[in-house]
Parts: structure tokens; sequence; C-alpha cells
């Protein structure tokens, strides 16, 4: 497992067994990840990494080659395309991967999709799931629950040579479960695509439509966790006829939005707001004492992505090894900026951009990590600088990855600050100790 402290949050791990999580029972606690672990056991971290391209660096052409592919659903066609560097790849996009979650399925667990005959178009993407409108040319629609899937190779007569399957890696958009998509528009293959691994994107429920919950069998909850472990599923059951290992399952994404109206609570309602996001109890003399210290030492990044991703460390690294960093490096895109309330697009660099050395480093450790469970390769010309070791709670030890070109390991990431949300959330005491 790899994690990272800094203005977004993402998580990936493997998947090392063929068991098989469960639709509702996997978000039944309303802690997806830490459900989906236990089903797919093995190696995950936390990662930054942002994929935002040109919408029409995707677009298909008449002259494209296609593609097809045998799955046991039915066929599925796609399209040849071309990568940052040139390289060949196959893309399906719009797979349906579940039912249209209307009339009886909405606010439902999702229900697997039946198969159909003839060749399923997948040569563009599909809708978004409904949200607040970023860009008006996206089409939106609740029949949305739709994935893509980025692969260098498919099989030549129904197979692949020696049964090389390569590892999977499986995004999960962010957005604050209110906005977004996996569509290729916002997060398309480009980089991935130059390294030797199978990509796949998703769309889930947001916002009522994915998590309300009434408490009742009309409307149970989470539906949008239920979509991403259903679309695990799926890839789970056919990724290996687009050349990808069910058995190497990396997940993988972030998180990071907030809005003005929260900021307001925060600021005027902080004791009444406070409990409810940061899940502590409320109205007792404890629950006041925390608040107190909060809006004393508050830092809202902290809060909100900081401590979590901390505190999942520290749990996390008791049984598996974790690859902890700060990504401190700053390219002319690295933030986001809505100029005349558009959606922010970054180019796909090319091989003399000043971002590039980065995009090399970043895809490279997360393609090796993918196929080891460890991003450290000395044969690698642009990682044999790395040498990344795993979390020990004892030296708090992290790699910070800058914008020169090497990488530094330290200690103490931000200790003073979470110290304050340790003291006041301890962890019960254990006899484990970090995986090392």
């Amino acid at each position: 497992m790899l994690a990272c402290d800094i203005s977004v949050h993402i998580k990936w791990w493997r998947a090392t067994s063929t068991s098989q999580p469960t639709g509702d029972d996997t978000v039944a606690r309303g802690l997806p990840f830490a459900s989906i672990m236990r089903s797919f056991a093995g190696v995950a971290f936390v990662v930054i990494l942002v994929l935002f391209l040109h919408p029409e660096k995707i677009c298909v052409s008449g002259e494209d080659e296609k593609t097809i592919v045998k799955t046991n659903l039915g066929e599925i066609e796609g399209v040849k395309l071309k990568s940052r560097l040139g390289k060949s790849y196959h893309s399906f996009r719009g797979i349906r991967y579940a039912k249209s979650p209307t009339d009886r399925l909405r606010f439902q667990a999702p229900e697997p999709v039946d198969p159909w005959t003839g060749a399923y178009d997948a040569t563009k993407d599909g809708p978004q799931c409904p949200q607040p409108s970023f860009n008006g040319a996206i089409v939106e629609s609740e029949d949305c629950l739709r994935l893509n899937i980025y692969t260098k190779e498919v099989p030549k007569n129904g197979s692949f040579p020696n049964n090389n399957l390569k590892p999977v890696l499986f995004y999960i958009h962010p957005g604050g479960f209110y906005a977004f998509s996996g569509i290729s528009a916002m997060f398309g293959p480009e980089f991935f695509m130059d390294r030797d691994v199978v990509l796949v994107t998703i769309n889930y429920r947001l916002g009522s439509l994915g998590y309300l919950s009434t408490g009742t069998k009309d409307s149970p909850g989470n539906a949008g966790y239920k979509d991403q472990v259903m679309a695990l599923k799926f890839i789970r059951d056919h990724v290996s006829a687009f050349g990808g290992d069910p058995n190497s399952i990396t997940l993988f994404g972030y998180n990071v939005l907030t809005n003005d109206t929260l900021k307001y609570d925060f600021d005027k309602r902080f004791s009444e707001v406070a409990p409810i996001c940061f899940l502590y109890e409320r109205d007792t003399e404890r629950s006041k004492k925390i608040s107190q210290t909060l809006r004393k030492k508050y830092l809202f990044s902290d809060s909100a992505i900081g401590f979590s991703v901390h505190r999942f460390v520290q749990l996390a690294s008791r049984h598996t090894k974790v690859f902890y960093y700060k990504n401190t490096f700053r390219g002319r895109y690295s933030f986001f900026n809505y100029p005349e309330n558009k959606p922010y697009v970054a180019p796909t660099f090319a091989h003399d951009d000043p971002e590039i050395l980065n995009v090399e480093r970043m895809t490279r450790m997360w393609t090796t990590f993918a196929d080891r469970g460890n991003p450290n390769n000395p044969n690698d010309e642009y990682l044999r600088n790395l040498k990344w070791t795993p979390y020990s709670s004892l030296l708090d030890n992290y790699l910070e990855i800058g914008n020169a070109d090497n990488f530094t390991m330290r200690e103490g990431l931000y200790t003073e600050r979470f110290r304050i949300w340790d003291e006041l959330f301890p962890l019960p005491l254990t006899n484990k100790t970090n995986h090392l």
C-alpha cells in the first residue's frame, strides 16, 4: 500500500486472490474500501495522479481501426488509438456493467447486465451520471453505469501467447460523490497506455441517486458504493478478454471537492457541523471539548484529507506494507481552475515539457507497484535513484516527490498537527507491529 498526504486522496489496492466481494455487505458500514479490502486482500496504496486530457485527443474518426473482443456476455467492439508517445492501444468505452438504475432499480443495488446479441458498440463514451453541470456538452443520463477499458493488446485467435496477462489499474473518479465521471474526456488513458498495463475507468451513481438512505427498502443507501463493487465484479469476470489479469487488480483514485455553504457553516456553526463531518459523538462533554480544540487549532485540509490518510496509514501498516508519500511537485497545471465556469483541462505533455519527468516517474512507480506490489525498480532509468522504504510507525517515514530529479525519504509528516488529532481520537492499543 502506498499513501500520500496532500490536497487529494487516492486509494489503491491489488487483488491477489479470487475471493469475491459481496454487494450489500461490502458497503454496509458505509466504508467501502475497508470492506472491499477484506475481500480483495493484498497490497494497497494511496497516490496522486491527475489524468485530465484534451477531449479531442480521444475522438474517433472514420479511419480508426476497429477491434472486437469476445466475452461471456457477447462481443464488444472498440477502436484502436494512439498513446502520448504514439504507441497503439485499444479503447473500449461506454461498456454497460449493470442494468439501467431506473424505475424499480432507482435507489437500489445494481443488478448484473444481461448478455447481448451482436457486437456491443464501445467506440465512444457513454453518458455521465446526473450531477451539477460543469460542461453542458457532456451527455448525462441516469442510465450511466458504464466503464471504459484501455489495453495495448487483445487476444489473437481467442488467447494470449503464454497467457501473458497484464496487471489492471482500476480507477475510481473524484468529485465528492456528487460530480465528475470516468469518461475519457475527463480521465483519459494517454499517459498510462505508454506503460504495460490495462486501465479501467468507471462511472457510479452520484448525489442523492447514489447515496440517499431512507432506512427502508425503498432506498437502503450507498447505491454508488455498490455500483463500484459491481464494476469491480464485472472486471474480475471479463478483463482477461482484454488482456488483464483478474488476480492482479489495483484500485486507485483521488478526491477533492468542497463548497462555499459548508465553509460558511464551519465558520458560523462549527460545534454543530464538525461532529457530523468528522464523525464523532454530539452533545456530550467529550464532544464539546473536541469541538473547542478543533476550532482553536482547526485546519480544514487536515479534517478533510490529512488526518484520514494519516489514520488510514496507521491502521493499514499493521497488516501490510504501506508506501507513504508527500507530493510537492508543482507544475504549470498542478491546481484546479475553472475559468469562466468551464472545466480545467491540461494538455497531453510533450517530451520537452517540464512536467514530463514527473509523468514518467509517477506512471512508472504506480505500474511497477501494480505489477510487483512494490514501487521500487532499480532497473528503470527513471526510478534507479528511488529507495522507497515501507512506512514504520516508529519512524513516521515517507517519500517526498518534488520537482528535482531525485527522491527524498523523510520522517515526521506534519507531526505536531496530527498529534492533536491523535490525542483527540486515540487508537486502541494493539500487539500488532508494522508489516516490514
